[in-house]
Formats: C-alpha cells, sequence, structure tokens
C-alpha cells in the first residue's frame, strides 16, 4: 500500500459513514479484508502522518484551539487531524499556524463560541461594586462525540483488524522491523531508544509574545472571534463536577469573572 492507498481508504472510510462509530466498522471491515502487509503498510503510513504533525508548534495550536490537551489529548487531536482527510491535513502538518483556518476547527470553535454565549448571564454585584458574568450550562461539552476535535480510536483500527485476522498482537513489532519508530506516545523526561516528543524547538505556551511571533493567525482568531481568555478554561476543568473559576462555588455551576477582566480583553482585541 502506498500513500494514496492510505489516504483512499481515510476518505473513504468518511464519505460512507454517518457516525465515528460506523466509520471504525467500515475501516476495520476494509483492513481486515487487505492482505496483512498491507495492514502493516497501512500503520506504517498512519505513523509516518503523526510524526509529520507531532512538533512543538502543533502542539501549541492545540493546546490554544482545541482544549489545552496534555501528551495524550494532543496525540489523538492529531489523530483527529489525520481523520480529516488528506487535503486538511496537507494544509496543516507542515504549518500549525493553518489549523485555525480549517472549515472542521472553525466549526468546533463556533459551537464552543455559541455554547458559551448562548448561556451568558450578567448582573451586578451586591454591592454594584462589579458586574459579574456567569456562564451556565446543561451539559458537559460543547459538542457531540462525533464532533469532539480528538479521535483516538482511529490509531488503533489497523491494530484491531490485524489482531482479527491474524490472531496476533505483534503488529506493532512487524512495523517496528521495517525500521518505523514513531514519536508518539510522548514521553516528556523518560529517555527511549527513539524520540519520544516533538520535533522542533520546545517553547512556553504561556509565552504570549512567543506565541504571537510563533502562530500569529491563531492568536489574532483567538482574540478576535472566539472566547475572551477569562472563559478559554482548560478541558481538564471543563470536564470535572463543575465548570467554575478558581474561588467560585455557585450551585448553577457557573463561570464567575471580575469587571477588570472584561475590560482587559477588549482592549487587547482592539488593541
Amino acid at each position: 500500500m502506498d500513500v494514496n492507498g492510505f489516504w483512499d481508504l481515510i476518505e473513504l472510510s468518511a464519505r460512507e459513514s454517518t457516525t465515528r462509530a460506523e466509520r471504525l466498522r467500515l475501516l476495520e471491515d476494509r483492513l481486515s479484508a487487505l492482505p496483512v502487509e498491507e495492514m502493516v503498510d497501512f500503520t506504517c503510513w498512519w505513523i509516518a502522518m503523526a510524526d509529520r504533525a507531532c512538533s512543538y508548534d502543533m502542539w501549541a495550536t492545540c493546546w490554544s484551539t482545541l482544549g489545552r490537551p496534555g501528551t495524550h489529548g494532543f496525540e489523538y487531536a492529531v489523530s483527529w487531524l489525520i481523520s480529516l482527510g488528506r487535503d486538511a491535513f496537507e494544509t496543516v502538518a507542515d504549518d500549525p499556524d493553518a489549523v485555525i483556518d480549517l472549515p472542521q476547527v472553525r466549526h468546533v470553535l463556533e459551537l464552543e463560541h455559541v455554547y458559551f454565549y448562548g448561556h451568558r448571564r450578567t448582573s451586578w454585584s451586591r454591592e454594584r461594586a462589579f458586574r459579574l458574568v456567569r456562564i451556565t450550562k446543561n451539559r458537559s461539552d460543547p459538542w457531540t462525540d462525533d464532533e469532539h476535535p480528538s479521535f483516538e480510536l482511529m490509531q488503533y483500527v489497523a491494530y484491531r483488524a490485524y489482531e482479527k485476522v491474524t490472531g496476533r498482537d505483534d503488529l506493532y513489532d512487524r512495523v517496528e522491523s521495517r525500521g518505523v519508530h514513531g514519536r508518539f506516545p510522548l514521553l516528556p523526561g523518560i529517555e527511549t531508544p527513539y524520540p519520544s516528543i516533538p520535533h522542533g524547538e520546545d517553547w512556553d505556551f504561556e509565552d504570549d509574545a512567543e506565541f504571537a511571533r510563533r502562530l500569529p493567525r491563531t492568536v489574532h482568531s483567538r482574540r478576535t472571534r472566539f472566547l475572551s481568555p477569562e472563559l478559554n478554561v482548560s478541558f481538564a476543568r471543563r470536564r470535572g463536577t463543575a465548570w467554575r473559576w478558581r474561588g467560585c462555588t455557585s450551585p448553577q455551576r457557573s463561570v464567575i469573572c471580575r469587571a477588570q477582566d472584561l475590560a482587559w480583553h477588549m482592549a487587547s482585541t482592539h488593541a
């Protein structure tokens, strides 16, 4: 299987399915019908694509736009980018700043925007010293499972097909025997025989100036179109039992912020 055959299978599975579960079944069935060596080929191409996107700048882009993922979350976000198909992936693989321009990314960010601002309530504090902004919710995520910008199970579909056909679990051994070694899973601080960190220069994603220098389109879009900084809460906090800013114990599970934070946001937006 060459790279064209790899992308043909990825895109065919997207065209002929309506849900992720259906897509995984279809792709597994198609892979199961192939010779074993082509399943190994598919896995090698998957690793090659994932490695290509495994950079610090790509991680920073995903961190900013797709929920601030950690090491595993970044891996699953890259799987999602591959699942979008060849054209989308080729657009962003070597240009992480272009991720913000993908229609699929715009869609999930619009869902996030509507989700937050559709539940936005403002009122004055009891002493009228500052305005409260409350973001209430009815469910735990802005999008459904099929819309979520990560796709962990996509990277295991070849393994399941191989195991079903051969009854063995040595797919990755066969991949490594070809000299193919992926950067994922990321293992920062752990010495391994092969790279287990993103390629490129490591840098601090919290450094606003460096972020703007490296990923100007991402910064511009996030400041002018989508969530304001005080509402850009991490997924780890979102997916807990309550969505609340530090110190907030509202029974409505709200995000509360002070007026000066909003003033800072407006100033930075129009700077």
